[in-house]
């Protein structure tokens, strides 16, 4: 094990869900909800981070997904939507 590296031995439960060590959440800058990839790699299993450490996700405000979803029906209102939603594509050429 390289210098760098840092293992514990973490109990396998009936379930089979872990708990990784605070150690690990803390030097990782890792939060609750964060994405995590878990890869097999032969005989090893490998747990990333799915976003490196301080490149969050953005967070949006109530404010804004209001927004954006009115902005969704006024594009549901828009000519043609009815009959793409129906998927008839030509009534799509004559809304235009």
């Amino acid at each position: 094990m390289k210098a760098s590296q840092v293992a514990r031995v973490v109990p396998l439960p009936a379930r089979g869900q872990i708990t990784l060590p605070t150690e690990f959440r803390k030097r990782l800058g890792l939060a609750e909800g964060d994405l995590l990839q878990i890869s097999l790699a032969g005989d090893r299993i490998e747990i990333r981070p799915i976003i490196p450490p301080g490149q969050k996700l953005r967070e949006y405000t109530e404010a804004e997904i209001e927004q954006f979803l009115e902005e969704d029906r006024i594009d549901d209102l828009s000519p043609g939507f009815d009959a793409y939603a129906r998927g008839d594509d030509r009534s799509l050429d004559e809304a235009a």
